[in-house]
């Protein structure tokens, strides 16, 4: 059965409609109550919009980050996302459900990819395990075929983090990690989804709802904001593509499969 909400145009002007909230234009174009008596029924205009796509938000499954901007729609999802996660976390501090927005302002068109080195620590990690670490640097999505050819050659496993020109060029990487059967370890569910080997991941959907805690605190006068330290999540979660170890010639002990938060047995399409 084909649902409307499968094919609405989402704009970021939704969300500078005067006297209305994005959620609220949202519910204009697919109102709730035609939902009544199907398997959608409880499910607002914005969590059918992540079910479209999806997205998921909760859990040890939970996606990351970059999931919202697979597309051009779900990429106007990730603010209302931020706003329900920080309102969350300000309600279980007890004060009212009000929020406070911020605005990042930036030159250009888009967000560009930071340079990523090892730093001191990942070099001493790096002697303890006797491993070597060999990286390169790229200007833009024209240069990663050619270095990803050029670490191939020269290393046994490669590490891909969430720098975004090689995140959405992964497929790229993978294609030559594959050629030279060697892993692609990744940074998030999604990567470890598409291809990648294994991944240790946080749930930000929990990172969200401490930042919403900690915001509360701010707004309670219970802290400043210059006060507080920065906080950090130290519990991953690991993530196993069997699929691709099994194409890899990789074995995977039991226990190590055991341990994992998920597993999955097939490559996704991209």
């Amino acid at each position: 059965m084909a649902y409307h909400f499968e094919n609405i145009k989402l704009e970021k002007g939704m969300y500078g409609r005067s006297g209305r909230s994005f959620s609220q234009a949202l519910e204009e174009l697919d109102p709730s109550e035609h939902y009544r008596g199907t398997p959608l029924e409880g499910l607002d205009a914005f969590q059918r919009q992540l079910k479209r796509f999806d997205i998921h938000v909760k859990g040890a499954g939970s996606d990351m980050v970059e999931k919202f901007f697979h597309t051009s729609d779900s990429a106007v999802l990730f603010p209302e996302f931020v706003s329900r996660v920080v309102r969350q976390g300000m309600e279980e501090e007890s004060i009212l459900p009000a929020i406070t927005a911020t605005v990042t302002r930036f030159d250009g068109m888009d967000y560009r990819s930071i340079v990523s080195v090892p730093s001191e620590e990942d070099k001493k990690l790096a002697d303890k395990y006797d491993f070597e670490i060999v990286d390169t640097g790229i200007n833009t999505s024209a240069d990663i075929e050619i270095a990803a050819s050029d670490l191939v050659s020269k290393v046994d496993c490669l590490c891909n983090l969430t720098d975004n020109t090689v995140v959405n060029a992964l497929q790229t990487v993978l294609d030559k990690a594959n050629g030279a059967k060697i892993p692609v370890f990744g940074s998030e569910i999604e990567q470890v989804k598409s291809g990648c080997v294994a991944s240790m991941g946080i749930d930000y959907y929990q990172l969200g709802i401490e930042t919403g805690k900690m915001a509360a605190k701010v707004l309670k006068g219970e802290k400043k904001a210059s006060e507080m330290p920065f906080e950090t999540i130290t519990e991953a979660g690991l993530y196993l593509n069997t699929k691709v170890a099994e194409n890899l010639g990789i074995t995977v002990e039991d226990d190590l499969k055991n341990s994992a938060v998920e597993t999955y047995d097939s490559i996704s399409e991209n």
